[in-house]
């Protein structure tokens, strides 16, 4: 069991080994150079900013195929 930011006790879930079990939320991004930017198939869901884009500076998130400018 855990605690929620209240203090009452909650359930928490863990594998067969007793590790706690837990998932991400929110968005991930990087930052660095344009040729060190990892294919879109290693970030899917990850955003990538290249300082030294040149196209305006945009942060780019992958699809899990190709780097894409979120409007």
């Amino acid at each position: 069991m855990g605690r929620d930011p209240d203090g009452k006790a909650k359930i928490i879930n863990v594998d067969e080994n007793g590790n706690v079990k837990v998932q991400q939320v929110g968005n991930d991004v990087v930052i660095g150079l344009l040729a060190d930017r990892p294919p879109a198939s290693e970030m899917r869901g990850r955003g990538y900013y290249a300082w030294d884009e040149t196209d305006g500076h945009k942060l780019k998130y992958s699809d899990g195929t190709d780097w894409v400018v979120n409007q």
